[in-house]
């Protein structure tokens, strides 16, 4: 029973890990934005248009390379190996 549930942490590790950076790096993506368009608000134009870059870079990292490219087909592949153990 150990050794099961140590196999599934093992497995699942890579899985939480990809999720919370995704999470993390659009939550920073977000503030950045939010920062920006306050900054660009209050006459700070070239500060505010560095956040805002800075917040479109996180959230394309966040959502698309590290959501997209990394945790979904880990997520599948762990879904499909999910299902090939409950068949067998």
């Amino acid at each position: 029973m150990l050794e099961l549930l140590i196999e599934t942490a093992v497995e699942m590790a890579p899985l939480l890990f990809f999720a919370v950076g995704s999470g993390v790096l659009s939550l920073v993506g977000i503030e950045l934005e939010r920062l920006g368009l306050q900054s660009l608000g209050a006459g700070e134009t070239t500060l505010g248009v560095w956040f805002i870059f800075m917040g479109i870079v996180a959230l394309y990292a966040g959502i698309y390379v590290v959501g997209y490219h990394e945790f979904r087909p880990r997520l599948r592949a762990y879904r499909a190996n999910a299902e090939s153990d409950t068949d067998a």
